[in-house]
This record gives structure tokens, sequence and C-alpha cells, in this order.
């Protein structure tokens, strides 16, 4: 599902209605701030979800108290959270490491850092709870509009570029992925 840009409670909701999201983004600074926004947001909102079922009263406090005119980071609320109840934060921290985030940068370009994606992969596998994978880079071609003009598949009416070679791989790592969970799932049985 297309869920679209922002991060305001129905996107939120229904990205995390899944356990596994990709992320689309262009290499721009805006967009990649815009990412790491958004996947915060994200997980502040599993986690305030979490915290509803707990006095909150006395975590807020406490956050209140510790964090007054800061920033407080995501890493911040689980520590208050296994201060207040170990269990359930032990518990929280396995449902974000279930969370499959998928990265892709959308319209590359030759001057952009070819190490972009794996960088911005490293940060937020470090920053966050979760597991992020990039899949790919899909470079920028002037022949996309053309191809969403006469209404036909990228990939179908210019197949020997080197876009439409990028989309194949990414889709080939997706595909991957998803008969890995299959293996898994069925492995488990």
């Amino acid at each position: 599902m297309d869920l679209g840009a922002g991060t305001n409670f129905n996107t939120l909701d229904f990205f995390l209605s899944s356990n596994e999201g990709f992320l689309v983004l262009s290499p721009s600074p805006t967009s990649i701030e815009n990412a790491f926004r958004f996947i915060k947001a994200a997980h502040l909102r599993k986690l305030k979800q979490i915290l509803k079922r707990h006095a909150v009263n006395a975590i807020l406090k406490e956050i209140d108290n510790n964090f007054e005119g800061g920033m407080i980071t995501f890493t911040d609320l689980i520590e208050i959270l296994r201060k207040h109840d170990p269990d359930e934060c032990k518990s929280s921290q396995n449902i974000f490491n279930g969370f499959h985030f998928r990265l892709i940068l959308n319209q590359f370009s030759k001057h952009t850092d070819v190490t972009l994606g794996s960088k911005i992969e490293k940060v937020c596998n470090k920053h966050f709870y979760a597991k992020f994978q990039f899949l790919g880079n899909v470079s920028y071609d002037s022949r996309v509009e053309d191809s969403i003009l006469s209404r036909k598949a990228y990939i179908s009416k210019y197949p020997y570029t080197a876009t439409a070679t990028e989309l194949q791989n990414i889709a080939r790592k997706i595909a991957e992925n998803g008969q890995d969970r299959v293996l898994l799932s069925s492995e488990m049985l």
C-alpha cells in the first residue's frame, strides 16, 4: 500500500499494521531527514501504544523530570520503560526487532555517493530497535515520465536501461527475502 509522505496517525498506524515496510526516498538531505523523522515517529507511535497498558503517569513524570527542555530519544524512552517494567521492555524490544524496514533510494544520480544507502542503513540499525535493509538505488531516468504518460510499465518499455536492471535487482531481493521468511515459517511448524 502506498501511504505517501507524512507522519499523521493514520499513515503511521497503517504502516505499523505490517511487520515490514518499504521506505522510498531520494538522496536529497530533505528526503533523508523526512525518512528519519518517519522512522522515529513510527517507533514512538508503537511505544505509545505499548505504554498505554502501564502506569503512564509515573513514566511521563519521570520523562518530565529527566528531560525538561531537552530532546528525548527513543533509546531514552526504552530505558525508562526498562526501569518501570523490565519484562514489558524486553517484550517491546522483541516487537521492534520484528519490524523490517526496507530502504530504496529513488532518483539516484551519478553525482550521489554510491554508498549513501548503506550508510543510511547502518545509522538506522545503530539507532533504532528494528531491522533495516538497503535494497538498492534506482537511477534517475527522464523516460519514467514518458512511460507514465504512455501508460506502459517502465520495465516493459525500456527493459535494457540501467534503471530497469536496478528495479529488477531490487525486486529479486524482495522476492528472496519473502522466500526466506516462508522457509523460516515452514521450518517452525
